[in-house]
């Protein structure tokens, strides 16, 4: 689940965004809710999305709508979206789902209810181009 466990990412993520939620979160439970919330977004058409256009160019309006279908109305407007240059072409580096987490115990996770009470977040890059794995 975890790329680069081997060169610490691990500790970077922990370090970077379990340290900073509202709820007091021990490292085990970050990584627990990590990994359910992955399965769920793995699971819904927001993959289906990124998968089918690998080296072509999405909008932040198609992520958007794939969260709705996805997670309910108003999840599209719980998302942010960054891009980076690579050479002409405008990569998407990064989606970042606004979750305020209630603590609850993490086998009984409910990814809509916690994406519907969360704040929204301003959508950042408006559209680029899903890199496929590997130098182009």
């Amino acid at each position: 689940m975890m790329p680069s466990y081997r060169s610490n990412l691990h500790r970077h993520e922990w370090f970077k965004h379990g340290t900073c939620m509202e709820t007091n979160i021990n490292p085990q439970q970050y990584f627990e809710l990590s990994i359910a919330i992955l399965d769920a977004v793995n699971k819904s058409p927001i993959r289906v999305l990124f998968s089918d256009n690998i080296g072509k160019e999405v909008t932040s309006k198609q992520i958007a709508k794939a969260m709705e279908k996805s997670f309910g109305k108003g999840a599209g407007s719980r998302i942010g979206v960054s891009c980076k240059r690579d050479g002409r072409r405008t990569l998407i580096n990064e989606i970042k789902i606004s979750i305020k987490l209630k603590l609850l115990p993490i086998d009984k996770l409910v990814f809509n209810e916690l994406i519907q009470s969360s704040p929204t977040l301003t959508v950042g890059c408006k559209r680029g181009v899903i890199d496929p794995v590997g130098l182009q």
